[in-house]
């Protein structure tokens, strides 16, 4: 199948063999920069449907991306074990850039960001390290 994806145990590294490090993606750091975001508005919004929204919304206003399946922005949120309720978020800004949302965003909910390997990755400073895993 085309669409499938193949899932196989971790193998153990070599002696010696370096942990991958996080490297800062430029296209992700340009775009980010790029989308300007016209209105937003968040009312004791949940904060995971705020990332949904916007992960949706730097689709649509991707417009330096030619190829529709490359639009927008791939925002992960790594999991904070210590949550016991989401976060609600209320926000409402205009005319600002993609990456300043999300700063706002993430602050509001306690959370950090960063950009790196094709994401914006989301994670809470006390369960995640800003290391990738």
């Amino acid at each position: 199948d085309e669409h499938a994806v193949m899932l196989r145990p971790k193998q153990k590294k070599a002696a010696g063999a370096k942990k991958a490090t996080p490297r800062l993606d430029p296209v992700i750091a340009r775009k980010v920069n790029q989308i300007m975001i016209p209105s937003v508005e968040f009312t004791e919004t949940p904060f995971d449907d705020a990332l949904d929204f916007l992960r949706d919304f730097s689709i649509q206003l991707d417009a330096s991306e030619p190829n529709p399946a490359a639009k927008g922005i791939n925002i992960v949120k790594l999991p904070n074990p210590g949550e016991l309720e989401t976060p609600k978020v209320s926000l409402r800004l205009t005319q600002v850039p993609l990456k300043e949302v999300i700063r706002y965003t993430c602050s509001l909910a306690g959370y950090q960001y960063r950009v790196e390997n094709g994401a914006v990755v989301i994670f809470h400073p006390v369960s995640a390290s800003p290391k990738a895993p």
